[in-house]
């Protein structure tokens, strides 16, 4: 389960960061995607770093990483279709 929630939050940590490549810096949403990148870097770094995650850090992660993926879902569908989307 760890492993898995590790690489959920690395894959929308890349997703995050690609949206903030394709964004303007003046864009009024920029700053809320790049807080929700900042957190999903940090919960990769605190999920990947511990040995043994409690479900107290389990369940903690897993809601960051859900609320930075509703963040990068709303910006990206206000935004339209981009370059490479299936």
């Amino acid at each position: 389960m760890p492993a898995q929630l590790i690489e959920r939050a690395l894959a929308e940590w890349r997703d995050g960061e690609r949206l903030l490549r394709e964004m303007p810096r003046l864009d009024p949403d920029h700053e809320t995607v790049r807080l929700a990148v900042t957190a999903l870097r940090e919960t990769f770094h605190s999920l990947a770093g511990t040995s043994a995650a409690t479900k107290e850090q389990l369940e903690r992660g897993r809601a960051r990483i859900d609320a930075a993926h509703d963040v990068i879902a709303r910006v990206q569908s206000k935004l339209g279709p981009r370059d490479g989307a299936a």
